[in-house]
């Protein structure tokens, strides 16, 4: 399965803030991180979130109070490079 980089949610993240207006940069890469990194959760060499579906709502969640305005736009990336359409 492929996931979302902090690059990718940084570029997009420029994109929008180009094409609408706002402030560029993040407050706090190390939360970009950890919200990214939490649908790859483990615990004893098993995925917390074992299909595709419970890995994007735990990314929204992770997501959603930070970015609250682009957090679809991230959901959608997340899908496409996990491959939805072929789970």
């Amino acid at each position: 399965m492929s996931y979302i980089t902090p690059e990718q949610v940084l570029f997009i993240h420029y994109r929008i803030i180009e094409e609408t207006g706002g402030s560029h940069g993040i407050r706090d890469l190390t939360l970009l991180q950890s919200a990214l990194a939490r649908p790859m959760a483990t615990f004893d060499e098993n995925d917390l979130y074992p299909d595709i579906f419970s890995k994007a709502a735990t990314l929204m969640h992770s997501i959603i109070k930070r970015i609250r305005d682009r957090h679809y736009l991230f959901l959608l990336l997340f899908l496409r490079h996990a491959s939805w359409q072929d789970a």
